[in-house]
């Protein structure tokens, strides 16, 4: 039985493999895009301020406008971002 199970278990990890790979790819992806568009300077000025925010209210504003900037500079560029993408 228990041979059994772990059997069924390695081969559903056999065949789901290639669908996450893929999901993280893809998620690999939009950081790169993302990453593309601000410098490391720009990265680390951002979590200076979300560190350094007084309240959750002014993290969401901080988070937002980075967002934002984000967004703009890949307007510019002609990247097309997904709709819920990653600003790190």
């Amino acid at each position: 039985m228990k041979k059994q199970l772990i059997t069924t278990a390695l081969a559903a990890m056999l065949v789901l493999a290639p669908t996450f790979a893929a999901h993280a790819d893809d998620a690999a992806a939009d950081r790169v895009q993302v990453r593309k568009l601000v410098s490391v300077q720009e990265r680390a000025a951002h979590r200076t301020e979300l560190k350094n925010a007084k309240s959750p209210e002014e993290r969401e504003t901080i988070r937002s406008e980075y967002r934002a900037l984000i967004q703009q500079r890949a307007d510019e560029k002609g990247i097309t971002l997904p709709e819920n993408f990653k600003a790190d």
